[in-house]
């Protein structure tokens, strides 16, 4: 193991330490982003790195490292703002555990039933539908798929929660219990659009995880110890599993899925259930090809300092913001729209092959603004997270699709690492819409309520 790889680890560890030791006094939506954030960018290289070793110069890795450090104090540090804004672990968990099980049980339900009807309709295209639209799915199913995800994948989290927290539900709602693992399951199927297959796994177990500890007080016992363990060794190895049966959908299976025989389509799911034997070797395969957001970090701050000491471009100068911008005009307003990935504009701009770069929200921000990203990006995160998350206990009691839609792009908003500018702006164009059509909708069933119970009234004064 090098001296570099050793450095990476060292931070990766003492972060998440600092995290987990200081989780008490931080609020869980915060410590979510720090720990994700962690997680998918030196943690990933210290895997990789395990697998391909590379050599870094040093005086850049350690600027990479600080400024990753600078970001992650940032977070840490404004978390009151965050609390101010939006209130502590327990009132967000006081919040979660007032939802309806029934109402958060009908939205999963209505989520699956979604799926399966896209799912008759077009086949496989509709394992994607999301990231990967096709033409031949109609604008109308695409717009209901899309908007009904949000408060589907938020009931879901939220089940995650009550169930961690208060497992006897599983008991007492068994239905619950079978539809909310029908919906972790799947990711398996295709079906992980919102955070993406690996990304949904890795994000429930550890929004759930930290919810059930702070829900215990975040005691530190045995048990306590010996359940992290396990949940861990178990999500590890789901997430290799998906890793591994994702190689498995090629186009005989595709065709067969698509037969419309019943017996083709059973071995075609059998046959991508059943991992291939070589599980290890396509895990190791994957973190050697697939490299990780540090990587990219560490080059583009290579070649903005070259630049500078040689003369060059260092920065976007807007372009990645403004085509974000672009990118989510609805097609309706502008129909001449060419959308440009975040990941072409980079490759353009810089040194960077033209692939779906794992390049993420501050990579992106440094090319717009160099160093000023570390203190930038958190603090606009942290901003959202703050704005949602009151929205989230605003929603309490109130309107139960707009909470649990709020409560996706929440989460969601606080996993993003491995992300572009885009997905932040069409979480809340598509929240907008979801507000634009349910409140409406709910203030006139309000009325007709009271309306109803007003004409009760009068008729019981009468007699």
């Amino acid at each position: 193991m090098t001296v570099e790889t050793l450095l990476i680890a060292g931070f990766t560890f003492v972060v998440l330490g600092l995290a987990i030791g200081f989780f008490r006094s931080l609020s869980l939506i915060p410590a979510l982003h720090a720990m994700t954030f962690i997680l998918m960018t030196t943690a990933f290289e210290v895997a990789s790195l395990m697998v391909e070793p590379r050599r870094y110069q040093l005086d850049i890795l350690l600027l990479v490292l600080t400024l990753l450090g600078l970001y992650l104090f940032f977070i840490l540090f404004d978390v009151p703002v965050f609390r101010h804004l939006a209130g502590g672990t327990d009132e967000f968990l006081r919040a979660i555990l007032g939802m309806s099980p029934t109402g958060l049980w009908l939205l999963m339900t209505i989520g699956l039933g979604i799926k399966a009807y896209l799912l008759v309709k077009y086949g496989v295209i509709a394992f994607a539908l999301l990231s990967t639209p096709d033409t031949s799915v109609t604008s109308v199913d695409t717009t209901i798929n899309t908007l009904m995800m949000y408060p589907a994948t938020g009931a879901f989290w939220a089940t995650s929660i009550l169930l961690a927290c208060v497992p006897r539900m599983v008991l007492h709602r068994p239905m619950l219990f079978i539809t909310w693992t029908l919906f972790f399951l799947w990711p398996l199927l295709g079906f992980g659009e919102l955070g993406g297959g690996r990304r949904f796994i890795m994000i429930t177990v550890m929004l759930a995880g930290l919810a059930a500890w702070a829900h215990r007080g975040c005691r530190v016992s045995p048990r306590a110890i010996i359940s992290v363990a396990a949940v861990s060794t178990a999500t590890f190895s789901l997430l290799i599993f998906f890793q591994a049966i994702r190689t498995n959908l090629g186009p005989e299976t595709i065709a067969m899925l698509n037969s419309r025989d019943l017996g083709l389509m059973t071995t075609a799911v059998i046959q991508y259930l059943t991992p291939p034997a070589d599980v290890g070797g396509i895990f190791e395969r994957n973190l050697r090809e697939r490299f990780s957001p540090f990587s990219v970090l560490y080059d583009l701050t290579d070649q903005q300092i070259q630049r500078l000491e040689g003369g060059g471009q260092v920065l976007a100068n807007g372009t990645i913001v403004a085509q974000a911008f672009y990118n989510v005009v609805p097609r309706a307003a502008l129909a001449t729209k060419e959308t440009v990935n975040a990941d072409e504009l980079l490759a353009r701009l810089f040194d960077f092959p033209n692939i779906d770069l794992p390049a993420g929200l501050v990579a992106f921000a440094q090319a717009e603004l160099f160093a000023f990203a570390y203190v930038v990006t958190p603090l606009v995160t942290l901003l959202l997270l703050g704005l949602y998350a009151r929205w989230f206990r605003r929603c309490a009691g109130r309107n139960l699709i707009l909470q649990a839609s709020v409560l996706s792009v929440l989460v969601l908003t606080s996993t993003y690492v491995e992300a572009v500018a885009d997905s932040l702006l069409a979480d809340a164009r598509h929240l907008l819409v979801i507000a634009v059509l349910v409140l409406p909708a709910h203030s006139i069933l309000r009325f007709l309520r009271e309306a109803h119970k007003t004409a009760d009234l009068t008729v019981s004064s009468s007699t």
